[in-house]
């Protein structure tokens, strides 16, 4: 973490955002899997990376959308998820790895839908479980994966990087990378425009105990967005109290949207499964 630290970039390079004639950008596949928790079918999607080849094995980073989106939210090609990956893997930068990119929202009631509410909210929180008991078993039934903590990640992007933070804390015998871009409020009790938010934990219990801590924890953030307001920042004062080593990247421009995304993304993937 303290040599990612040294080496983090305000924002990504412009060229690393932009195809490049003989490079090998991998592929999505949309797929479906049977989800447990929310007792239906449920899609996801699946970036190979470049060479991808089902007799090696590849680590895992799986990335999540912000509230009302879906899992082609963040394979939008304003985020340049994929051409980053393609660039950094071939300028040497990068691990290859697949990505995989979830529906977030689990529930087996049908009557629910993303909202600001905290029923909607648990849905979220519920993806948790969903990666727990169906994902993580789908993508090592049909898919050349490691499965260890050392070679496994999670990100995410508003609802998605609070989610991110949730699943990386309260289960850091899975992930080895944890990261968060403008993560949206909720994980501690608090209230904001939109909802009082019931909370998943308090900000002393942020934190990683006796358990192991991730080899990355980084939260981006930008430092004036109207959307989420000061929920990074409540974050990373909880984790500074608690004594839990992290990376706090503020821009000092940038939007509550792809511009944030493609700058955690950029530093993300570079230092990802390489502690």
């Amino acid at each position: 973490m303290k040599k990612m630290a040294a080496d983090i970039h305000l924002h990504e390079d412009s060229s690393v955002t932009e195809k490049k004639g003989g490079v090998d950008y991998g592929k999505i596949e949309k797929k479906t899997y049977y989800s447990k928790d929310a007792e239906c079918e449920k899609n996801l999607n699946i970036l190979l990376p470049p060479g991808y080849d089902g007799s090696q094995k590849y680590p895992v980073m799986y990335v999540f959308h912000g509230i009302f989106g879906s899992e082609d939210s963040m394979t939008d090609d304003s985020m340049k998820i994929q051409t980053m990956l393609g660039n950094l893997v071939a300028s040497g930068e990068a691990e290859k790895m697949i990505i995989v990119f979830p529906q977030m929202f689990t529930t087996k009631d049908r009557s629910l839908f993303p909202a600001f509410t905290n029923e909607s909210s648990r849905a979220y929180d519920a993806v948790r479980e969903d990666l727990e008991n169906s994902i993580m078993p789908f993508m090592k039934e049909n898919y050349s994966i490691k499965t260890d903590r050392e070679n496994t990640a999670v990100t995410g992007f508003s609802m998605g990087g609070r989610e991110a933070l949730y699943v990386g804390v309260t289960r850091p015998q899975l992930y080895g990378y944890v990261g968060g871009v403008c993560p949206a409020p909720g994980i501690f009790p608090t209230v904001d425009g939109n909802m009082t938010h019931e909370g998943c934990m308090s900000p002393s219990e942020f934190c990683f105990g006796s358990a192991p801590s991730p080899y990355v924890l980084m939260i981006t953030c930008t430092r004036f967005d109207g959307t989420v307001g000061d929920a990074p920042e409540s974050y990373h004062k909880a984790l500074e109290q608690n004594s839990v080593e992290h990376i706090w990247h503020e821009l000092t421009d940038g939007d509550h949207g792809s511009i944030s995304v493609r700058a955690h993304m950029y530093n993300f993937l570079r230092y990802a499964f390489k502690a």
